[in-house]
C-alpha cells in the first residue's frame, strides 16, 4: 500500500515538474504565437483608420496598381526591371484566379524580390461598406495568409475595392494596423483600357500645373489591363521622370522603410 502511494506521489511530482518545465520552455513556435497576439491585443486598441490620398513629400508621385497580378503583370515588371523604379501593387487574392497558383504566384514573388510594395487589395474585391466586419475579417485575413505563404510577410497597407469604406470598415482597418491608401490622381483605365492616351492626359492635366511640384500624389491604374501594364504604365513613368518627378512606393511616400511595409 505504502509502495503504491509513493509511486503515485512520485508521478504527480513528475508531472508538476514537467508542467513547469513545459511553461518555461516554449515548444518552438510558440514564442512567435505569444508576440502575435501581444501585437493584436495592442491593435485593438488603435483608433479608426484614417485614408491616405497623397505622398508627404512634395514632389513625389507613388505609382500604384490595383486587381493583379495578371497574364501582363511580367512585362510591367520587366520595363519597371529596365528602369529601376519601384511601385505599389495592391494585389486581390481571387480574382478570377487565386494569387497561390501560376502565372500570379510567380508575378507576385518577383514583384517582392524586386523591392515593390506588396499591398493589399482584399481577398475578392468585395465592397467593404456593404459587408459586416466578421466579412471583412475574412477578406482581409484570407489574403494576408496566402500572402505570407508566398512572400514570408503580410502586407500593413491596403486600398478598399471601388475606394469604398464605411465606419465599420475603417475601425476595423484601423484597429488592425492597416494603412488605407486611395489616390488623387485615377488614370480612369478601367473606364477607357485601351485608350492610353487618356489615362496619360489624367497624369499630364495635373502634373502640369505650377504648383503640383508642392503636392505629393498617389496615381491610380490598373494592370489588369494589357494596355494599361504594357504602355499606360510605362508612359505615365517615362513622362513623370522626364518632367523631374521621383516615382515611389506608397510606402516610402509616407516616410516608411521597407522593413514598415510588412508584418510576420
Amino acid at each position: 500500500m505504502l509502495f503504491n502511494f509513493l509511486k503515485v506521489a512520485s508521478a504527480v511530482v513528475l508531472l508538476s515538474s514537467s508542467t513547469l518545465l513545459a511553461s518555461a520552455n516554449p515548444a518552438p513556435g510558440v514564442h512567435d504565437l505569444i508576440a502575435e497576439d501581444a501585437t493584436l491585443s495592442h491593435l485593438e486598441k488603435r483608433a479608426a483608420a484614417s485614408i491616405v490620398t497623397a505622398c508627404k513629400v512634395p514632389g513625389q508621385v507613388a505609382v500604384t496598381f490595383d486587381d493583379g497580378p495578371s497574364a501582363y503583370t511580367s512585362t510591367l515588371l520587366n520595363y519597371l526591371d529596365k528602369k529601376k523604379v519601384k511601385v505599389t501593387f495592391f494585389v486581390n487574392g481571387d480574382n478570377g484566379s487565386r494569387i497561390d497558383k501560376g502565372y500570379k504566384k510567380d508575378a507576385v514573388v518577383r514583384a517582392y524580390k524586386a523591392g515593390h510594395q506588396i499591398a493589399s487589395h482584399t481577398w475578392s474585391h468585395q465592397d467593404l461598406a456593404k459587408l459586416s466586419e466578421s466579412q471583412i475579417k475574412v477578406e482581409m485575413e484570407t489574403l494576408d495568409k496566402a500572402l505570407k505563404k508566398l512572400i514570408g510577410y503580410r502586407p500593413l497597407y491596403m486600398r478598399p475595392p471601388y475606394g469604398s469604406t464605411n465606419d465599420l470598415a475603417l475601425n476595423y482597418l484601423g484597429k488592425n494596423g492597416y494603412t488605407v491608401v486611395n489616390w488623387n490622381i485615377d488614370s480612369n483605365d478601367w473606364r477607357h483600357p485601351k485608350d492610353v492616351q487618356a489615362g496619360l492626359k489624367a497624369y499630364t492635366d495635373v502634373l502640369k500645373k505650377s504648383s503640383a511640384k508642392k503636392k505629393g500624389w498617389i496615381g491610380l491604374q490598373h494592370d489588369t489591363y494589357k494596355e494599361t501594364a504594357t504602355k499606360l504604365g510605362p508612359q505615365v513613368i517615362d513622362w513623370l521622370l522626364n518632367n523631374k518627378y521621383t516615382v515611389v512606393p506608397v510606402g516610402t511616400c509616407l516616410g516608411k522603410s521597407q522593413n514598415q511595409w510588412y508584418r510576420k
